[in-house]
């Protein structure tokens, strides 16, 4: 243990009354210290703002830092707090300065690399088609990041053809088939590739006829009637006949068009009713399809990494991203460095050392279930010796 030495000089008067020339002085030395050690970084662009989280050991006082190089530019930058933030992907190297007012200071240089993103909010709806319909049908892709383009998938080529707007049209024959969209993507995510199912359906003639619908849930999702028939109608009209598992699944917003408002998962039973002019046989044929509302995508749950000082029975705050609703906490090791509060909602402190939480949040009506596993580090308090 280095300490801080306090160094005096005095001088004594002669009987010659000679000025004395003797000097004081007191000087602090700051302890020495290991070499402040910092790793190289790696992580995955998600968005603009998220703060990086650097393994650091030996850290004796407060952690600032410096940008040395970007490539590109703005790769990452100090916020107002003195964080590290991510603005896009790229290489950086950054330079931390620990300084302590108690131990010397002590500096380290280390590497950011910042990988494209993963693209999950690419999505497109599965079709149904007449095999017989030479009109087309146009996919509507959503989330995209660059420039879209659009093929027809290996073993799919004698059921469809596809144009560069992404219209899917019909051979004539009936089965199923995929279109692969391509993403190019962007400065900041990676391209990806989404398959599309088609069905090419047959009809018979004349005869009333409607595809069944099905889709993931999303927040305004609504829902077109897919008539598979040809045959010229005087008018038409839908009404929802059942739902399950109870009424708040959807509601049609036009009965002359019959298209649906999703609320909730679940199952519909919709029934068209069509008029004909007098050329017909018939002057009115009934339809029924059904529409089947599955969960929908999210975006599973992270969180933060924490790293602390021990301090008996202090509490911890995970820092949850992507909740829908409400989510437990569950120690699955360390069961001696942390526990959870008696409300759920925190961490207490109880040793040190490493721990693993489970942050799972339940199946919500819907939206799947979803959890993460937060890593706890708790160390010993620095003891400060002056």
């Amino acid at each position: 243990m280095f300490f801080a030495a306090v160094l005096a000089g005095c001088g004594g008067g002669g009987g010659d009354s000679k000025p004395d020339n003797s000097n004081s002085s007191t000087q602090t030395t700051k302890q020495s210290r290991a070499q402040l050690k910092v790793e190289d970084t790696t992580l995955t662009f998600d968005r603009v703002g998220n703060v990086v989280k650097t393994k650091m050991s030996n850290v004796k006082g407060t952690i600032t830092y410096k940008i040395l190089s970007s490539t590109p530019s703005n790769v990452v930058q100090v916020d107002d707090s003195g964080q590290l933030q991510i603005l896009r992907p790229g290489i950086a190297k950054v330079k931390v300065i620990d300084n302590s007012s108690i131990y010397e200071s002590s500096e380290a240089t280390f590497t950011i690399q910042v990988d494209k993103g993963v693209n999950n909010e690419l999505a497109a709806n599965s079709i149904s088609l007449n095999a017989l319909d030479a009109a087309g049908h146009l996919l509507v892709v959503r989330g995209q990041k660059g420039e879209l383009r659009y093929y027809v998938d290996s073993g799919s080529e004698h059921l469809i053809t596809v144009d560069d707007n992404g219209k899917v049209f019909a051979t004539g024959r009936v089965g199923k088939a995929r279109v692969r969209v391509h993403d190019s993507g962007n400065d900041y995510y990676l391209a990806r590739d989404l398959l599309v199912d088609v069905e090419l359906t047959s009809i018979d003639a004349d005869i009333l006829q409607f595809a069944a619908l099905s889709s993931g849930y999303r927040k305004g999702l609504t829902l077109e009637p897919a008539r598979l028939d040809k045959a010229d109608t005087k008018s038409l009209s839908y009404e929802i006949i059942a739902m399950t598992p109870d009424d708040e699944v959807a509601e049609i917003l036009n009965k002359e068009t019959g298209i649906l408002l999703i609320r909730n998962t679940g199952q519909v039973t919709v029934k068209a009713t069509a008029t004909y002019a007098e050329g017909y046989a018939k002057s009115e044929q009934v339809a029924t399809f059904k529409v089947d509302i599955g969960k929908g995508t999210r975006t599973p749950l992270t969180v933060t990494d924490i790293s602390e000082n021990y301090q008996a029975n202090a509490p911890l705050y995970p820092k949850v991203k992507g909740v829908l609703g409400a989510y437990t906490l569950k120690v699955t090791s360390g069961q001696d460095v942390v526990q959870v509060s008696e409300n759920g909602e925190a961490l207490v402190i109880k040793g040190v050392g490493r721990a693993e939480v489970e942050v799972a949040e339940k199946a919500l009506r819907n939206y799947p279930s979803s959890k993460a596993t937060l890593k706890v580090n708790i160390e010993r308090t620095p003891n400060i010796t002056l």
